[in-house]
C-alpha cells in the first residue's frame, strides 16, 4: 500500500537529487536510479495503484482520434494500469513502488527475410518462388502504450520480438503469397514484375500495420529465386534474347557510327566548300576594292593634272600678258624714240645729217686726234670734220 504524507508506509512522493535533513530513526530512505529514456525511445508507464497526480516529467500529447480505440486498453492518470501518456527522452524521477517503466524503441528497424525466413509462395503457373526481401519499420511513438498492451514488448532478437512475430511477419507472408501468385515464373525471372510486386506488397503491408501503430517505411525485394529446373532454360532464353538485343544494338551503333562518319565527311566537305567560297568572295572583294582604289587614285591624279594644267594655262596667260605688256612698253618706247628721231631728222633736213650729227656727238668726246688716210674708207668718215681745220691751217 502507498501511504500519503504523514502516514506510515512507503511514501508516494520521491526525493529529487539534493541534500535533505531526515531523522534516520523515523524514516528510511532507499536510493534507486532515475529512469533514463534514451533518444529514439519512449517510456510506457504501468501504474501499480491509483494516483491523482500527473507524471513527474512532461509526456507526449495523446492523439484524440486514437482515444476511442485505445480506451479499453489504456488508463488515465490516477488509475491502475498502463498509462495513455508516455515518457519522452530524458531523465525522470519516479517511485519504483508506484510504477514501472518499459522502454519502447521508436527508431527505424530492419528485418531481412533470408534463409529459413525467406518468403515462399507458388507462382500463377504453380512453380514455387523464393523471395529475399528487407522490410524497414518502426512503431508510432504516440501509440507505444497501445502497442505494448495489445501486442507486446520489443525484443532485439527477432524470434522474441512480438511485434514482428504477431503483426509484421504474418502480414508479409499473407500478402506476399496473395500478390506473388498473380505473376508467372517467367515474369519473375525476366524481372518484369519485380517492381509491381514490390509496390503492391508495400501498400498492402502498410495499410494493414498502420492502424495498429506500426509504421512500414519501405519494402525492398533483394532477390527472387525460381526453381532451378525452370530457371536454367528460361535464363538461357533470356540470355539469348539479351545477346540478340546486344547484337541489334551493336548493329544500330555501327550504322549510327557509319552515318556519323558520313555526316562528318559531308560537314567537312561543306566546310571546305564554304571556306573556298569565302576565299573566292574575299578575293573578289579585294580585287573590287583595289579597282575602286585605283580608280579613285586615277581620278585624283586626273583632277591634279587638270589643276596643274589649269595653273600652267593661267601662268602662260600671265606670262603672255606680261610679254604683251613689256612689248607694248618697248613699242611705246621705240615709238617715242622714233618720234624723237623723226623730229630731229626734220630739224636737220636729212637723215644723213642727223646720223652724222649723232655719230659725231657720240664719238667726239673720246677722240683726241685722228690719223688716217683721207683716201681710205675710215678717213673719208672724218674728212668733213677735219677739212675746215686744214683749210684754216693751210695744209692737208
Amino acid at each position: 500500500m502507498i501511504a500519503e504524507k504523514g502516514e506510515k508506509g512507503i511514501q508516494r512522493e520521491v526525493l529529487m537529487p539534493g541534500r535533505y535533513r531526515i531523522n534516520k530513526y523515523a524514516e528510511a530512505v532507499e536510493i534507486h536510479p532515475a529512469v533514463e529514456v534514451p533518444a529514439g525511445f519512449v517510456g510506457v508507464v504501468t501504474w501499480f495503484g491509483g494516483t491523482t497526480r500527473a507524471l513527474a516529467s512532461p509526456a507526449a500529447d495523446p492523439q484524440p482520434e486514437l482515444e476511442g480505440k485505445a480506451a479499453e486498453f489504456l488508463v488515465e492518470a490516477g488509475r491502475k494500469g498502463v498509462s495513455r501518456e508516455v515518457l519522452t527522452p530524458g531523465v525522470h524521477y519516479l517511485n519504483p513502488y508506484l510504477c514501472r517503466v518499459t522502454l519502447m524503441d521508436c527508431r527505424s528497424q530492419r528485418f531481412e527475410l533470408t534463409g529459413n525466413d525467406a518468403l515462399r509462395f507458388p507462382s500463377s503457373d504453380a512453380f514455387e518462388m523464393t523471395v529475399l526481401m528487407t522490410v524497414e519499420w518502426a512503431i508510432d511513438p504516440a501509440r507505444a502504450p497501445e502497442i505494448f498492451v495489445r501486442i507486446g514488448e520489443l525484443d532485439p532478437a527477432h524470434e522474441k520480438n512480438e511485434i514482428l512475430q504477431k503483426v509484421v511477419i504474418p502480414a508479409i507472408r499473407g500478402y506476399g503469397r496473395i500478390e506473388g501468385s498473380k505473376y508467372t515464373a517467367l515474369d519473375y525471372i525476366s524481372g518484369n514484375s519485380r517492381q509491381a510486386f514490390q509496390n503492391a506488397l508495400f501498400e498492402k503491408i502498410r495499410a494493414t500495420c498502420g492502424p495498429k501503430g506500426i509504421l512500414i517505411k519501405s519494402v525492398l525485394i533483394n532477390d527472387i529465386e525460381p526453381p532451378q529446373e525452370i530457371a536454367t532454360p528460361i535464363r538461357e532464353r533470356e540470355i539469348a534474347k539479351e545477346e540478340l538485343n546486344r547484337n541489334k544494338n551493336q548493329l544500330l551503333q555501327a550504322q549510327a557510327e557509319q552515318s556519323l562518319a558520313r555526316s562528318e565527311e559531308m560537314v567537312k566537305l561543306e566546310r571546305e566548300r564554304v571556306a573556298a567560297s569565302t576565299q573566292n568572295k574575299v578575293k573578289i572583294i579585294d580585287a573590287t576594292n583595289k579597282q575602286k582604289v585605283a580608280l579613285i587614285n586615277q581620278e585624283r591624279r586626273l583632277q591634279m593634272e587638270a589643276t596643274l594644267l589649269e595653273a600652267a594655262r593661267r601662268e602662260a596667260e600671265a606670262i603672255l600678258s606680261r610679254g604683251r605688256a613689256e612689248a607694248d612698253v618697248v613699242l611705246l618706247a621705240a615709238t617715242a624714240e622714233a618720234e624723237a628721231i623723226k623730229k630731229s631728222i626734220e630739224a636737220f633736213k636729212t637723215a644723213e645729217n642727223y646720223a652724222y650729227f649723232e655719230f659725231v656727238s657720240r664719238i667726239a668726246p673720246a677722240m683726241q686726234s685722228i690719223f688716217a688716210n683721207t683716201e681710205g674708207v675710215f678717213g673719208r668718215i672724218f674728212q668733213n670734220i677735219v677739212a675746215p681745220r686744214r683749210d684754216e691751217k693751210g695744209g692737208n
